[in-house]
């Protein structure tokens, strides 16, 4: 054997082996899961989530109200336009383009 392997078995003169060389006890049990773990897996509905489920339900009910009421403010609108003959005001007329002259240039001789 050679001395300079770091996992050989070196007697150490009392017939056992390194520690470092033993393999580690395993626990006889798996450890217990956190009590929050428990909770979520057992799937029991908390006070704080109930409130959340609320106020998210309550949100999204107001969000609805509103957007109808958006709707149907632009249905009347479009009524009343249509109602009173009022049609939308005609674009401005684009400006005419700019004539474009003769670009001088460095290298350009003056007559």
């Amino acid at each position: 054997m050679n001395s300079n392997e770091p996992n050989s078995q070196i007697p150490t003169g009392n017939g056992t082996t390194p520690a470092q060389n033993q393999p580690s006890p395993q626990p006889s049990s798996q450890p217990s899961p956190p009590p929050a773990a428990v909770t979520v897996l057992n799937g029991g509905i908390t006070e704080e989530s109930s409130r959340l489920a609320e106020e998210l339900e309550s949100t999204r009910k107001a969000l609805k109200e509103r957007e109808l009421r958006m709707m149907e403010l632009e249905d009347e609108n479009f009524r009343i336009k249509q109602a009173t003959g009022a049609k939308p005001a005609p674009a401005a007329p684009a400006p005419p383009a700019k004539k474009k002259g003769i670009r001088w240039t460095f290298f350009h001789e003056e007559e």
